[in-house]
């Protein structure tokens, strides 16, 4: 089974060290999974606020940004993950 590396994401603007991480072990197909349920919520949050006149708020637009974050995170350990399991399959 391929796993998660530890990936970590969001960070402090004070010093730019990263305050979360995913964890390393993690099945990849579940975070995939669930980095694609992220996106798929964060684009019906968009079409529906395309429908009003009002605009995007700032409380929506963090909401996308930490969306979007978040999803990248877990599919960027993914990828750590396969590049890890690619590397040891072929030693």
């Amino acid at each position: 089974m391929i796993t998660s590396r530890e990936q970590t994401f969001e960070g402090l603007s004070n010093t730019g060290v990263d305050a979360l991480a995913v964890r390393s072990g993690l099945p990849a197909e579940d975070l995939m999974d669930l980095s694609s349920r992220r996106l798929a919520e964060t684009i019906e949050l968009l079409r529906e606020q395309a429908e009003g006149d009002e605009g995007l708020s700032q409380n929506t637009l963090y909401v996308v940004q930490n969306q979007l974050e978040v999803a990248k995170a877990m599919l960027d350990a993914c990828i750590d993950g396969l590049v890890k399991f690619g590397g040891r399959a072929r030693t």
